[in-house]
């Protein structure tokens, strides 16, 4: 029979009894939820049933498509070329729903006499009449 060490501190030996690792988080696979594989989804948001994503009332009014008094300045002649509006003498003629938009707003000038058919702001509305133009 061996005689027993006095000393047991496992010198010389790799793994100290423990067989292949044992190291802290080494043998778990990481700290934390790291290492769990699939078995993590367990740990998402959306498998704890909390709404992920939109949530809340929509508008119900679809959005107009609007433009600027300044910017119809800019594109009236493109306009008379491509049959959307009308020039008389020194007057346009423009009807909105063959240009596409719902309503024109007052942001910049207009130097062009206008007959506007369709909706229209108050601020545009003062715009066009300074030119000396109208709106229906």
């Amino acid at each position: 029979m061996r005689k027993p060490r006095k000393v047991t501190k496992r010198r010389g030996s790799r793994r100290h009894g423990y067989g292949s690792e044992h190291r802290g988080s080494g043998s778990r696979g990481g700290a934390g939820n790291a290492g769990s594989g699939k078995r993590a989804q367990s740990k998402k948001p959306s498998y704890w049933g909390i709404p992920t994503g939109k949530q809340g009332f929509t508008t119900q009014t679809p959005k107009q498509k609007v433009i600027n008094i300044g910017d119809i300045d800019k594109i009236i002649e493109t306009w008379v070329q491509e049959g959307k509006a009308e020039k008389n003498n020194q007057q346009y003629t423009i009807n909105l729903e063959k240009t596409g938009y719902d309503k024109v707003l007052g942001k910049g000038n207009t130097t062009k006499q206008i007959l506007l058919k369709g909706k229209a702001t108050e601020h545009a509305k003062k715009k066009i009449e300074l030119a000396k133009g109208k709106v229906e």
